[in-house]
C-alpha cells in the first residue's frame, strides 16, 4: 500500500517525542500546508487519513504508478486489465534517525495529496466524510500546486534540497498558468516582508504598509501563509527579460544544488548563460540586480507522463551520445555545441576568480533537463558530450522540454556526487606527471632553475610520448574508435569502481606505460588546473594568503626536522597549499601559509639530533623543574566560576594565560592548528616566531615532548615534538569545570564542540570558523565575557551559521581519496617523515587559454 501502518506509526511516534530540547521550533520542523500550533494532531490525522486513502485506491478501479526517476505519481493507462496499485509503495529507507524518516514520510504524504487533488475529486475517492472535510480544511486545492519545500537554511538548515532528493523524498512540482504568467519561482514567508517593514520603519521613521511592497500584488492572497515557493529572489515586481548587460551591476545565478543563489560580478557569465542555455534573466525595475532562471514550459494541463523528460548529463567526452547510438541526434549535438563555449569561457577565465561554485556547473556537475527543440544540427567541434538518461518506459511520442528550477535541483542533487566523483576519477586516470621543484630553504635560485629546466625537458618528452600508442605507432582512427568503446565501458562503472580501478591500474604500470595511456590533449597546465580546482573544493576557497613578514627561521631546525602527519588529509591540504599558491617560493612559505590557514604543522625532530639544539644558557624554566624533569601543566590552576563575577574570572583567565603562553612548550599550540593556533596567536603574537626558531627547551633540555616512532630511510627512528597537556589546552580555552558532566563552561569554543557541532569545521581554520572566532574576540574586546556550556555553544553555532553565513559542503573521505589519487599519479612525492629541506612540489603552472 502507498502509506501503510508503519508510516502512520513513524509519524505518530515522532510527533510524540519531539520536545522542547530541539533548537528548532517544532512546528517549523516540517514543511507543508499544516503549519500551525496543532501540527502534532494534524500530522497524525494526515497519516491516518492517507492510510485510509491508500486502502481505498488499492480496491478501486484506479491504479497509480510511482516513478522513482522523476519522483512523481501518475495514473497507469487504462489498457492494464488488473486494477492494482502498481509500484506505489513508499520507499521507506532504513534510517537510524526516526526524525528523518518521519520527515520524509510526511513530505511524501503531502506531496502525493497535492498532486492527487489536481487529477481527482476527493469526494469520489471512497474516503469517509470526516476525512474529506479534514483534507479540505488544509486548503490544498486553493493554493498553487507547487509541492512541498523546506525553508532554505533558515529554520531547518540541514534539510536542504540535496538532502531531500538524496534520501528519495518525492517532491511533486507542477506549474500553474498563473505561476508561469507571473514568473513565480520563489515566494518568501510573510516574516520576510515583516522584516523588510521593520527595516524600513527604522530607516524612515514611519511604518510601512505591506501593500507598498513592489511584489505585494503578485501574492497578496498568500501573505497569511508560511509556504515557500520558487519566486524572484530579488522580491521585486515581475521581471523583464534583459537583452543588454551592464558591467557595474551584480548578477546572480540560481543553482540550488550548490546551496542557493550566488553572486557573479562579471556580466559576461550571465550573458553566456542566457544566450546559450535559452534561459531568462529577470531584472527588477529601479534596481541594480537581476537573476537568471530556467524557464519551465510544463503546465498542469500537460501531465508529466504524456511527455517524459529527457535528462542530459554533461561530461568531458566528445560526441558520446552520437557514438553510442550510431546516429546523429540534432538536438543533442546543438545543445553540446551551444554549451561548449560557455563551459570553456568559465573554465578558463572565471573559475579561478569565482571558485569551484562557479566552475562546478560547467565541469560535469550541472544536470539539466532541457533540450532545445528548434535547433538545427551543426558540426560539434566542442570538447563536451553527455549521456541521455531516459525513463525505461518511454512512449513513442515527441518529448517535451522541461527545465524548471525544481527539476534542475532534483536531477543535479541526485547525481552531483556521482558526477563529481566520476569526473575526478577520470581526471586522476588521465593525469600526467608534472615537473617538480625542490623547496630548499632559500638557498639561492640555481637549484630551482635547474629543476625547472629538467621539468621542461620531461614535459617535452612526455608530449612526444603521448602521441605514440603502446605499439610505438601514432594513433589512428581505429585506435580512437576503440578507445571510445572503452570510454563508454569506463563510464558505466560506479564512481568508487572508477577510483579504485584507476588507482590500482596506474600504480601497477611503469612510468613509460603511464605516459602511453595519457590523452593527447593533456598538458601540465591541465593537471595543475585539476589540482587547483580540487584545492578550491577541499579548502573551500583558493588559498591566496601570503606568508608572514619578517619571520626568521632557524636553518638548523629546517635541515633536521621532518613532517609527520597524523591524518593523510592534513598532508593533502598542505600539498595543495604549496601547489596552488603563487606566493610559495620556499619551504618556509609553505609552513607559514599553512599556519595562516590553521593547518596542523607537525614538525618532528629526530631524537639523535636533540643535542644539537641543546641550549646551555641558564633558563628561568630550570627553576621550575624537579629532578631535571620538566612537567608541563604544573601550574595549571583551574578557573573558578563566581556568580556575577565574569569580569573577575576573565582577569584570572588573562593572568593564567600570560604564564601559559610564556612557557617554552607553548609553541605546540601553533603546530596543532585550528582554533588553538588562533587563540594562542591572538594573546601572544610572538608565538609564531618562537615556533620558527625551533623546538623548545622542553624537547632539547629534558626530553619531555611527544615521542613517536616513524620509519625513515628503511630504519625506524624515534622523533620528538613539543606537546601541551589537556589541562593546558583547557587553560587556553578558558575552561571552568562543572559539578556534573556536560556542565563545563569555556570562554572560547573548545576543539571538541567545534568538531562535533560547528557546521564550518572542515579540518582547518577556514573563513567561516575564522569569522566565528573573530566575533567571540570582538565581544571580549567590548568587555562582554560569556562562558558557555557545550549545549550553549551548539546553539550559538546553529543561530549564527544560517543564510549568507551558512556553511558549504564538507569534504568527504571520497574527496580526499580522489585528491590523493590525483597527487599520487600527477605528483608521486612522499611528504611523510621526509626532511623538510628535501620536499618537492609541482611547478607553478597557469591555466592555458586553449
Amino acid at each position: 500500500m502507498l502509506f501503510d501502518t508503519r508510516a502512520v506509526d513513524i509519524v505518530e511516534d515522532y510527533a510524540d517525542v519531539y520536545d522542547s530540547d530541539h533548537q528548532i521550533e517544532p512546528r517549523r520542523a516540517f514543511a507543508g500546508y499544516f503549519l500551525d500550533q496543532n501540527w502534532r494532531n494534524e500530522a497524525k490525522l494526515l497519516a491516518r487519513c492517507l492510510h485510509r486513502l491508500s486502502t481505498a485506491l488499492a480496491t478501486s478501479t484506479d491504479a497509480y504508478h510511482y516513478n522513482p526517476l522523476t519522483y512523481e505519481y501518475s495514473p497507469i493507462p487504462d489498457k492494464l486489465d488488473e486494477p492494482r496499485l502498481d509500484a506505489v509503495h513508499f520507499r521507506q529507507e532504513e534510517a537510524q534517525d526516526t526524525a528523518n524518516c518521519a520527515k520524509r514520510t510526511i513530505l511524501s504524504m503531502v506531496g502525493f495529496l497535492s498532486w492527487f487533488q489536481t487529477v481527482k475529486d476527493l469526494r469520489v475517492s471512497g474516503l469517509p466524510e470526516e476525512d474529506i472535510e479534514f483534507l479540505h480544511s488544509l486548503r490544498l486545492d486553493e493554493r498553487p500546486k507547487t509541492g512541498v519545500i523546506y525553508r532554505l537554511y533558515r529554520d531547518h538548515p540541514h534539510a536542504n534540497f540535496p538532502h531531500l532528493i538524496k534520501h528519495g523524498v518525492p517532491i511533486h512540482y507542477p506549474w500553474t498558468n498563473e505561476e508561469k504568467e507571473h514568473w513565480r519561482y520563489l515566494k518568501w514567508s510573510p516574516e520576510f516582508y515583516e522584516q523588510v517593514a521593520e527595516l524600513k520603519e527604522k530607516a524612515m521613521g514611519a511604518p510601512l504598509d505591506l501593500s507598498q511592497l513592489p511584489s505585494y500584488d503578485l501574492w497578496k492572497d498568500d501573505l497569511g501563509r508560511t509556504d515557500v515557493f520558487f519566486q524572484n529572489l530579488s522580491a521585486g515586481r515581475r521581471g523583464e527579460v534583459l537583452t543588454t548587460f551592464k558591467p557595474d551591476w551584480t548578477y546572480q545565478i540560481v543553482d540550488f544544488h550548490l546551496h542557493g543563489a550566488r553572486p557573479l560580478k562579471h556580466w559576461n557569465v550571465i550573458r553566456a548563460y542566457s544566450e546559450r542555455f535559452k534561459g531568462a534573466v529577470l531584472w527588477t525595475p529601479g534596481g541594480t540586480t537581476c537573476t537568471f532562471f530556467w524557464i519551465n514550459p510544463l503546465q498542469v494541463d500537460e501531465p508529466p507522463f504524456d511527455r517524459p523528460r529527457v535528462l542530459l548529463r554533461i561530461h568531458e567526452l566528445t560526441d558520446f551520445a552520437t557514438e553510442e547510438r550510431g546516429e546523429a541526434i540534432p538536438e543533442v549535438e546543438a545543445y553540446y555545441e551551444a554549451s561548449a563555449a560557455v563551459k570553456d569561457l568559465v573554465k578558463v577565465l572565471y573559475a579561478p576568480v569565482f571558485g569551484l561554485k562557479a566552475f562546478n556547473s560547467f565541469n560535469g556537475g550541472l544536470e539539466v533537463a532541457r533540450v532545445p527543440r528548434s535547433t538545427s544540427s551543426t558540426a560539434s567541434g566542442s570538447s563536451l558530450a553527455g549521456h541521455l538518461d531516459m525513463p525505461e518506459q518511454r512512449p513513442a511520442r515527441e518529448t517535451s522540454t522541461m527545465s524548471a528550477p525544481m527539476s534542475v535541483t532534483r536531477c543535479s542533487a541526485r547525481n552531483s556526487d556521482q558526477g563529481f566523483s566520476s569526473r575526478w576519477a577520470e581526471s586522476m586516470a588521465q593525469g600526467r606527471r608534472c615537473g617538480s621543484r625542490s623547496l630548499s630553504p632559500r638557498r639561492g635560485d640555481a637549484p630551482e632553475s635547474e629543476h625547472r629546466s629538467r621539468s621542461r625537458t620531461r614535459s617535452q618528452d612526455h608530449g612526444r610520448a603521448m602521441s605514440i600508442n603502446s605499439d610505438g605507432a601514432r594513433s589512428s582512427d581505429s585506435d580512437r574508435s576503440g578507445y571510445a568503446s572503452s570510454r563508454r565501458e569506463y563510464h558505466s562503472m560506479s564512481p568508487v569502481c572508477h577510483a579504485l580501478s584507476d588507482a590500482g591500474s596506474q600504480r601497477s604500470l611503469s612510468a613509460p606505460a603511464q605516459d602511453r595511456t595519457r590523452r593527447e590533449y593533456e598538458t601540465e597546465a591541465d593537471v595543475h588546473y585539476r589540482v587547483k580546482v580540487w584545492a578550491i573544493h577541499v579548502l573551500e576557497e583558493e588559498p591566496c594568503v601570503g606568508p608572514y613578514e619578517h619571520l626568521q627561521w632557524n636553518q638548523l631546525w629546517l635541515d633536521k626536522c621532518v613532517l609527520a602527519f597524523d591524518k593523510p588529509e592534513d598532508a593533502l591540504r598542505m600539498k595543495t597549499v604549496a601547489t596552488v599558491n603563487p606566493n610559495v617560493t620556499s619551504i618556509q612559505d609553505v609552513l607559514e601559509i599553512s599556519i595562516r590557514h590553521g593547518l596542523p604543522v607537525p614538525l618532528y625532530l629526530p631524537v639523535d639530533c636533540v643535542r644539537e639544539f641543546k641550549d646551555h644558557s641558564v633558563s628561568p624554566l630550570t627553576l621550575r623543574t624537579q629532578g631535571a624533569r620538566y612537567e608541563p601543566g604544573y601550574l595549571d590552576h583551574p578557573l573558578i566560576w563566581k556568580t556575577n563575577g565574569s569580569a573577575l574570572v576573565y582577569g584570572q583567565y588573562e593572568a593564567g594565560l600570560q604564564d601559559l603562553l610564556n612557557r617554552d612548550n607553548a609553541v605546540a599550540f601553533i603546530g596543532l592548528g585550528g582554533s588553538l593556533c588562533y587563540i594562542a596567536e591572538k594573546y601572544n603574537l610572538d608565538l609564531v616566531q618562537r615556533f620558527a626558531r625551533g623546538p623548545s627547551l622542553q624537547v632539547t633540555q629534558f626530553g619531555k615532548g611527544q615521542m613517536s616512532l616513524f620509519p625513515q630511510g628503511g630504519t625506524e627512528t624515534f622523533f620528538t615534538r613539543d606537546r601541551v597537556s589537556a589541562s593546558e589546552i583547557g587553560m587556553l580555552e578558558g575552561l571552568i569545570a562543572g559539578a556534573s558532566p556536560g556542565s563545563e563552561r569555556t570562554l572560547w569554543p573548545s576543539t571538541a564542540v567545534i568538531e562535533a557541532e560547528c557546521p564550518h569545521w572542515n579540518g582547518y581554520l577556514n573563513a567561516g570558523l575564522y569569522a566565528i572566532l573573530e566575533n567571540v574576540g570582538k565581544d571580549l574586546n567590548k568587555r562582554i565575557y560569556c562562558w558557555h556550556t557545550f549545549g550553549q555553544w551548539r546553539e550559538y553555532f546553529c543561530t549564527g551559521c544560517k543564510g549568507i553565513h551558512a556553511a558549504g559542503p564538507k569534504s568527504t573521505d571520497e574527496d580526499f581519496f580522489i585528491g590523493g589519487s590525483i597527487f599520487d599519479h600527477a605528483f608521486p612525492v612522499n611528504w611523510q617523515t621526509v626532511n623538510v629541506r628535501d620536499l618537492e612540489i609541482p611547478e607553478q603552472f597557469e591555466p592555458t587559454s586553449n
